[in-house]
């Protein structure tokens, strides 16, 4: 992947509100996200009636289950698409995760150009095989997995039809929020020397901290969760950045891939006008005569370079001869 992809994860952070929904849509736009990413998922296909809400889940105690919990934050496939249509409008891209086989029939009826599968549907194996008859990009997230679990998940893919330059896994810790001591974020390079794939980040730790360290780790993707307003009634709000904060995190990832420069090590352009002020010269410690030893005595190295021998030809001066005097402090040449 040539350039870094910046997702701001929308999530359920809509609330099952579809007008926040597009509020998010444009404020992810404003804030310089490339894509916006939304949950695709029917419920019954998702979670049984009786199913516990997860801890993190526990904040949103206006419903007593998971099931109550996602039927109040699922969209419709038309309510999908008139979301991928408000995201065309804002020029951003829009992307959703994938839970089960109804949804994922409704991402590729809407031609959504690339495949998020989040951590829990790793051995969703059916579910991945699916997906790779599309033979379309893949970008697979691995929280709490097993290197083994995701090898199985990427020979499947592969195996299926996923293009292999098209597959990025994103390392995660699914934990809302994670704590910075669970983030393992040398996991990026290793995930990528082990399996030879690009691989990205999604971040669940408060801030942005982890996901800039993560850019200069190498993640091609960033995956931010994204809300309106953390104050806000729901499992994700607290894990999530606003929209100052997420203008915050576009800035500093900028910054930190201009700072990462081109990795070849040379003097810049702009450090040069200063080589001369701090770099050094040999110059006489005292007035020599023509003809007299050079010593350790009678050289010393000084600012500015302005001289024409430098401190890296000391031993080669040391035991010569001047073959004229110098004024005190003045450059050998």
């Amino acid at each position: 992947m040539s350039t870094l992809q910046i997702i701001a994860e929308a999530g359920v952070n809509h609330n099952g509100d579809i007008l926040l929904a597009e509020k998010l849509i444009e404020a992810a736009k404003t804030c310089g996200a490339n894509w916006i990413k939304f949950q695709a998922f029917s419920p019954e296909h998702l979670v049984k009636p009786t199913a516990e809400k997860a801890p993190y889940q526990l904040t949103d105690d206006s419903t007593h289950n998971q099931f109550e919990m996602l039927k109040k934050y699922s969209f419709s496939y038309e309510q999908l698409e008139h979301l991928k249509n408000v995201a065309e409008q804002n020029q951003i891209g829009f992307l959703c995760s994938i839970f089960d086989l109804v949804a994922l029939s409704w991402v590729e009826k809407l031609k959504i150009p690339v495949i998020k599968v989040p951590s829990g549907e790793i051995d969703h194996l059916v579910l991945l095989e699916n997906i790779a008859r599309l033979k379309l990009p893949v970008w697979l997230s691995t929280g709490i997995s097993t290197t083994n679990e995701i090898k199985r998940a990427i020979e499947i893919l592969i195996g299926g039809g996923s293009p292999p330059s098209e597959l990025v896994l994103l390392h995660c810790h699914t934990e809302y929020p994670t704590q910075y001591s669970d983030a393992n974020l040398l996991a990026i390079p290793t995930l990528r020397n082990q399996f030879g794939l690009p691989v990205g980040y999604s971040d669940h730790t408060e801030g942005f901290i982890c996901a800039v360290a993560a850019v200069a780790l190498g993640a091609c993707i960033i995956e931010k969760h994204f809300t309106l307003d953390r104050t806000l009634p729901g499992p994700d709000h607290k894990a999530s950045l606003d929209p100052n904060g997420f203008k915050e995190l576009t800035t500093a990832i900028n910054d930190i891939r201009s700072a990462l420069g081109d990795g070849i090590k040379s003097p810049k352009e702009a450090e040069l006008k200063n080589k001369t002020y701090v770099r050094k010269s040999i110059y006489v410690s005292r007035p020599v005569q023509e003809g007299e030893l050079f010593t350790a005595d009678n050289l010393i190295c000084l600012r500015p370079a302005t001289g024409k021998i430098g401190p890296e030809q000391w031993h080669l001066i040391l035991g010569s001869r001047a073959k004229r005097s110098y004024k005190l402090y003045e450059a050998i040449d």
